[in-house]
């Protein structure tokens, strides 16, 4: 994957440099024969020129897509994978929770029966 951003990298500046070096022969160049309106080997050179920026171009936004799509895709992963650990915890405390309350009802239950029981002896004496 790091190869890729640096790949993306390379790209952006080469395109900075077609489009640089495009502008620059067309500003100090003919383009055009003005007799017959055709291109000069300078026009021809900036028609390759603005052909290769936009085939940079695709291919920049390709690449940044695919960065994306597979950053999304982890992102995915990393979130499902909390989701799971946290319902796992979830669970894990209301178990924990049933169990505590299970104990406190039996200890309700004891200590009634031993103040009955302490009721009765009372009663007896």
């Amino acid at each position: 994957m790091g190869w890729l951003k640096l790949s993306l990298d390379v790209l952006k500046f080469g395109a900075i440099a077609v489009g640089s070096i495009s502008g620059l022969i067309g500003t100090l160049t003919e383009t055009k024969d003005k007799e017959s309106g055709k291109p000069t080997p300078w026009g021809k050179r900036i028609v390759f020129l603005i052909v290769l920026s936009g085939v940079i171009a695709v291919t920049i936004q390709s690449i940044e897509t695919f960065l994306k799509h597979q950053s999304d895709t982890q992102d995915a992963q990393v979130r499902l994978e909390a989701a799971n650990k946290t319902s796992m915890i979830l669970d894990k405390a209301n178990q924990t929770a049933i169990g505590i309350q299970a104990t406190k009802i039996q200890q309700d239950a004891l200590l009634q029966d031993l103040l009955e029981n302490v009721e009765k002896d009372r009663q007896l004496t």
